[in-house]
C-alpha cells in the first residue's frame, strides 16, 4: 500500500511548492525541500515521523532543540567575508558572529548538527582548524549529538500511544 506525503517537508515544515525531493520509508514516499531535509530524514526518521504506531512524532512536540557551540576558524579574516553567502542554503543555523577567530553558531539540532555546519563551510572554502584538539573537540560534539538525536528518535512523546 502506497501512500504520499508531501503538503510539508516533515523535517522543517516548509510547505512544499515545486522542487521536491523524495524518498520512500516504511511503503510511504515523502517529499522534501532540499538535501539537507532529506538526508536529516534518512538517518533518523522517526524524530520526524514518530515511532510506527505511536502516530507522535518527537519534532512535532519539541519544534526545536537549540544549541550554540563554537568552531576554530583556520582563517578568520579571510571568512568574514564569506560567511553570509555560505549560511544563505543551510536550514537550522539560527545565528552566527566571528568572535576571537572562533566561529560562534546557534542551531537547531532537529535540522543541523554542528559538524555539518562544519562540513558545509568546509565546501564553501571556508577552512575550519586542523589542529589536533580542535578536530578531537569537533567528534566528540559529533558523537554527543548524534547519539541525542538517537535517544530522541526512540522516546515514545507524552501523550501518544
Amino acid at each position: 500500500m502506497d501512500t504520499t506525503i508531501f503538503n510539508y517537508c516533515p523535517v522543517c515544515e516548509m510547505k512544499l511548492e515545486n522542487q521536491l525531493i523524495p524518498t520512500e520509508y516504511l511503503d510511504v514516499s515523502h517529499f522534501f525541500c532540499s538535501e539537507q531535509c532529506r538526508r536529516l530524514f534518512e538517518n533518523h526518521p522517526h524524530l520526524y515521523i514518530g515511532l510506527p504506531g505511536s502516530g507522535c512524532a518527537v519534532k512535532s512536540r519539541l519544534k526545536k532543540v537549540s544549541r550554540t557551540n563554537w568552531l576554530a576558524l583556520k582563517n578568520p579574516d579571510k571568512s568574514s567575508e564569506s560567511l553570509d553567502a555560505a549560511f544563505t542554503p543551510l536550514m537550522g543555523v539560527e545565528h552566527y558572529e566571528l568572535c576571537s577567530g572562533r566561529l560562534i553558531v546557534a542551531y537547531d539540532l532537529l535540522q543541523v548538527s554542528l559538524k555539518e555546519v562544519a562540513d558545509h563551510l568546509v565546501n564553501h572554502d571556508i577552512q575550519t582548524s586542523a589542529r589536533w584538539y580542535h578536530l578531537l573537540r569537533l567528534s566528540y560534539i559529533n558523537y554527543v549529538e548524534e547519539n541525542e538525536r538517537a535517544n530522541l528518535e526512540s522516546q515514545t512523546p507524552k501523550g501518544c500511544h
